[in-house]
């Protein structure tokens, strides 16, 4: 009986720790995301699933080595300093930007 309980209370506290790690890696990313343009790094093309302040959250689907299609959300900054090529968008919109290796925005078209 006692071993049950230590044995429980040890995966009590790796569920927990896995789960702190799992959302202080969120907020990590969140908060590095690069605030000014630099050398491009990928082209992401999706959609505008989401705007919270300065960070636009955009659905890319990519095709997985499986041939399976897999769709994640990625989150880039955008600033004062990224180029509109075809004016301001708004959430649903379909969306192409070049961005930095530290998630800004350099365009957006």
């Amino acid at each position: 009986m006692k071993t049950k309980l230590m044995g429980l209370a040890v995966r009590a506290a790796v569920t927990m720790m896995c789960g702190a790690s799992i959302v202080s890696a969120e907020t990590a990313v969140v908060a590095t995301l690069d605030s000014k343009p630099g050398p491009a790094y990928q082209m992401l093309q999706g959609k505008l699933a989401g705007i919270e302040g300065n960070v636009y959250v955009v659905e890319q689907s990519v095709d997985n080595y499986r041939g399976e299609t897999v769709t994640e959300a990625v989150r880039v900054y955008v600033g004062t300093e990224t180029k509109r090529l075809t004016g301001s968008k708004k959430v649903g919109d379909k969306i192409r930007m070049e961005v930095t290796r530290g998630g800004f925005a350099n365009t957006i078209q």
